[in-house]
């Protein structure tokens, strides 16, 4: 016996660097580092249990072996789950936007429901599970993001978390380089509306043709969202002149087969007021009033670098380095467009976009082609970003390092610009906006 059998385990980790007293520790092999290395110093930090696929010494920890400690993990929070059986549960996925919606639906349905919800982007089966460990007896409805890399993955997350209501936003290219065609990302996002129970509700984008095709596959309730959505279907929502409200802010009217509102959302872009659709719908879904929608959609709040305006003295830094694909990056263009004050430049800071296979380099041109349409000057950042730079012409600059491009920013920037800084999670695009915190923002 090793351990404290009746020390009660507080929290999950995966990463020895977070492990918190009272965590159980998820030690798994990793592409890189194999996480039964890093087993003592989890109990080094006061783990009290290492879930584990081959013993290990941990002293003061227990340590448990199983097979195979994902599919553990998995049972862990199919078992939690369970443990609610009145729970309603809203699955999210999509190419881009699963975050900003799933924040959005909680908004909605926190204006009637004791609302849980993902952290972050918690969202694949190491997340996913040991989100839902944190469940407790007064929440009614769960919102969870689900993604995937590679077919059958958001049919595991399903068969664990047994959603009610699943919206899926888009259809991309993100991961194309892992699944090899668009259809087959879109095979891959269908299996959160085929897993849904007949009477459950399945809330499809109708813009994104591969989203709408994926009507017909699902058993649940149909109910259609987007500019194209009128008259799809018994149920739809759609919204009616847009038009900025104050700084990062747009009205509208949501229109709706169950009737109309006005919505102030403390959002910009089209992509958002997509997004603040797709929340109306879960709503109407799950029997809520159109006045609750709008209250709940003005009290959204975005999670984490997702469009946030810094000012920083004399210039503004649109934060959105969360993450980048070729349809967000275009969306956060026209973004930094509408908030552009007369007489400042608008300058994009873009870098590497990863996992588009085929696309990788006409992705990128993509992008660097709307950026010329929208940029005044046009930063290119990393190696693939040079088709970025390519693409957008004359007012782009290409470094093919971070520290180079900060140090031009330096000597670049004046008063009244606003920059957007974007790239994908692994470009670590935010060190260019701390470095602009700490020249600007004194």
């Amino acid at each position: 016996m090793q351990g404290d059998p009746e020390r009660p385990v507080t929290g999950f980790a995966w990463d020895s660097r977070l492990v918190k007293p009272g965590d159980c520790f998820v030690a798994m092999p990793g592409e890189r580092v194999d996480g039964h290395n890093y087993a003592a110093r989890a109990a080094e930090s006061g783990a009290a249990c290492i879930l584990c696929g081959r013993p290990v010494e941990a002293p003061g920890a227990a340590v448990v072996v199983a097979p195979d400690p994902l599919i553990a993990l998995g049972q862990l929070g199919r078992a939690q789950r369970e443990r609610f059986p009145a729970l309603t549960v809203v699955g999210v996925t999509g190419s881009v936007g699963k975050t900003t919606t799933k924040e959005m639906v909680a908004a909605v349905l926190a204006e009637r429901f004791r609302v849980f919800r993902s952290k972050g982007n918690f969202n694949s089966e190491v997340g996913l599970p040991i989100t839902l460990m944190e469940l407790s007896e007064q929440d009614q409805v769960a919102v969870l993001e689900m993604g995937m890399r590679a077919l059958g993955e958001i049919d595991y997350l399903t068969s664990i978390a047994h959603p009610l209501v699943g919206i899926v936003t888009n259809v991309g290219i993100t991961h194309l380089e892992l699944l090899g065609t668009q259809a087959n990302i879109a095979r891959a996002k269908s299996e959160l509306v085929r897993s849904l129970p007949a009477e459950g509700h399945a809330v499809l984008n109708a813009d994104d043709p591969l989203v709408r095709e994926m009507a017909p596959v699902t058993p649940a309730t149909v109910w259609y969202y987007g500019e194209s959505a009128r008259g799809l279907g018994e149920r739809w929502v759609t919204a009616l002149d847009a038009a900025p409200a104050g700084e990062m802010g747009q009205r509208f009217t949501l229109v709706s087969s169950h009737g109309e509102v006005a919505v102030h959302l403390p959002a910009p872009g089209k992509h958002n007021l997509l997004n603040a659709m797709g929340a109306a719908a879960v709503g109407l879904a799950m029997g809520m009033e159109l006045p609750q929608i709008a209250r709940g959609l003005g009290n959204f709040s975005n999670a984490g670098n997702r469009m946030r305006l810094l000012h920083l003295g004399t210039i503004r830094v649109l934060d959105d380095t969360y993450n980048a694909a070729p349809a967000s990056v275009i969306a956060a263009l026209g973004v930094m467009r509408e908030q552009a004050r007369p007489g400042g430049r608008c300058v994009a800071v873009l870098g590497d976009m990863y996992e588009l296979g085929a696309l990788e380099a006409e992705g990128h041109r993509q992008v660097g082609r709307e950026a010329a349409d929208q940029a005044d000057l046009v930063i290119a950042v990393g190696d693939l970003a040079r088709h970025i730079a390519q693409a957008a012409g004359p007012q782009a600059r290409y470094f093919t390092e971070k520290a180079e491009a900060i140090e031009h920013l330096r000597t670049l920037l004046k008063a009244g610009d606003l920059v957007l800084v974007k790239g994908s999670r692994g470009m670590r695009m935010e060190e260019i906006v701390q470095a602009l915190e700490n020249q600007f923002g004194a």
